[in-house]
């Protein structure tokens, strides 16, 4: 058996913990979000979404937005 040892310092800086807590959340909210929004821009007419309006530019920029 390979014993192996990890030596890290605890984070104690709380914007340090917030911001990774809040980074996570919201790549899980995006993994999940993702497969409405690619049906979204794949089929506009269906999703009751004007392919000229400005929600669907909208639509298109989130992923860039919220990418990881």
């Amino acid at each position: 058996m390979i014993e192996r040892r990890v030596e890290c310092e605890a984070a104690t800086d709380l914007w340090y913990v917030a911001q990774n807590v809040f980074r996570q959340y919201v790549a899980r909210e995006m993994a999940t979000t993702r497969p409405t929004l690619d049906r979204t821009l794949s089929r506009p007419d269906a999703a009751g979404v004007d392919p000229d309006a400005v929600e669907y530019d909208r639509i298109q920029q989130l992923p860039l937005i919220y990418a990881p």
